[in-house]
């Protein structure tokens, strides 16, 4: 078989179908088409696994270094591509638009996390990635070169500075795909997957469903901006920028007594999109944040209880309340309208439902361990029960808890009592 006239190695970092537009090129080939031809390859290559023999005599290089170059279903995960070292759901990859940055090109250097969802910007150039021409044809695997679109013109760079977000944003993917530690205040995300899963999620959230149904043909770089823009924040001020993501995200109606109903389906929405090992850290989080809502005592489903309930609770039932106190779940009802307990009344469908800070009882609870009752008070002071009363009615001493017959006493008030009344023996 005769080799190419033009001959050259893949650079660095360069994946196969970058390699094979670029010795298209090299070769004065109409477009990558006539080199796929002459080796025997499918249109499909990007993400078929193909034989690649005949482009390894045609370019004179070892096999082995095209196959490691390829993207590819990952082997026995035919729904995830090789990225690097790592697999890559399909859904988190979008080579059917493939982007690239003028600059980076012309200087003979391309990037595997250019095709990222979400990543719409170059940090070393502060440029625009480009995926499609000025005739609006995308600039697919096929045009005529690198920088060349099927129409033949050449494609241009989109002019202005991106926004600092879509910076920091596609600086996170870089780093996360070589290894390199990403900046201090960035989420603890692991691995470029995470990172775009996370990101994928909270812009569709986001954006009108007519945009979130173009994911099935996934958008173009100009069209998906605002909607990255809003999300990429998630990713920065950890763990300031996702808590603000999820305050807003919060139905503006007051009083409901679910999760569900105060979130929408944010919140069962959110826990598929978690699971996954390198946003861990980001789902504890999310658990503690959820955890933290008076609305999480409401929960009922085991499995998603089972997640937030390890966090530490702000809000509790009357029933738990109730059983922390020795009293009736009425009795703590009543002592949240008073004001004695910390907390708020949520309407439901039959009943209305209280909610107690958890605070509040067990400051409550910890004062009626050490308190002493009405007949306890008026032997340590050493009058008569009806003294006691008559000193209850002048309000000379109150108790910090009253239920039915029932009073508490706080120590500290009985003993500043004792202190008077020997004053004035």
């Amino acid at each position: 078989m005769t080799r190419l006239v033009v001959r050259s190695p893949p650079n660095d970092n360069e994946i196969l179908p970058h390699y094979i537009l670029r010795l298209s090129e090299l070769n004065r080939m109409r477009n990558s088409s006539n080199l796929l031809e002459l080796a025997g390859m499918p249109s499909n290559f990007v993400t078929t696994r193909c034989d690649v023999s005949r482009l390894s005599k045609l370019l004179d290089v070892p096999k082995y270094i095209l196959e490691n170059r390829a993207t590819w279903p990952s082997e026995g995960d035919p729904e995830r591509l090789r990225f690097g070292s790592t697999p890559m759901a399909m859904s988190l990859v979008n080579y059917s638009r493939p982007r690239i940055c003028i600059r980076c090109v012309r200087e003979g250097r391309t990037k595997p996390e250019w095709d990222v969802f979400g990543n719409l910007a170059c940090p070393d150039h502060l440029a625009y990635l480009v995926d499609e021409c000025g005739c609006r044809l995308p600039a697919t695997w096929f045009r005529r070169g690198p920088l060349r679109c099927k129409c033949r013109r050449e494609l241009q760079e989109d002019l202005g500075r991106p926004e600092d977000v879509l910076l920091r944003t596609s600086q996170l993917f870089s780093d996360l795909a070589h290894g390199r530690p990403p900046a201090q205040d960035a989420a603890p995300i692991e691995g470029v997957e995470a990172a775009a899963k996370l990101l994928r999620f909270c812009a569709a959230f986001d954006h009108d469903p007519g945009w979130r149904a173009t994911y099935i043909g996934k958008p173009s770089a100009r069209n998906s901006r605002t909607a990255i823009q809003k999300a990429s924040p998630i990713l920065w001020s950890w763990p300031e920028g996702l808590k603000c993501w999820l305050d807003r995200r919060r139905l503006a109606s007051e009083g409901q007594v679910s999760l569900n109903l105060a979130y929408g389906r944010l919140y069962e929405s959110m826990r598929s999109t978690l699971d996954n090992q390198g946003l861990r850290r980001v789902r504890a989080e999310v658990n503690s944040y959820f955890g933290a809502c008076p609305e999480a005592v409401f929960l009922k489903n085991r499995a998603m209880s089972a997640n937030i309930m390890g966090s530490r609770q702000s809000y509790v039932l009357t029933q738990w309340a109730a059983k922390r106190l020795g009293v009736s779940s009425k009795a703590v009802a009543r002592m949240v309208e008073s004001g004695q307990l910390k907390g708020e009344r949520r309407a439901g469908k039959r009943r209305r439902h209280y909610l107690v800070s958890a605070n509040s009882v067990n400051e409550l609870h910890s004062r009626m361990r050490v308190a002493l009752g009405f007949r306890q008070v008026a032997e340590s002071l050493g009058i008569r029960p009806e003294e006691l009363t008559k000193l209850m009615e002048e309000r000379v001493i109150a108790p910090f808890f009253v239920l039915g017959t029932q009073s508490l006493f706080d120590c500290c008030d009985v003993e500043k009592l004792a202190a008077r009344l020997a004053k004035v023996e």
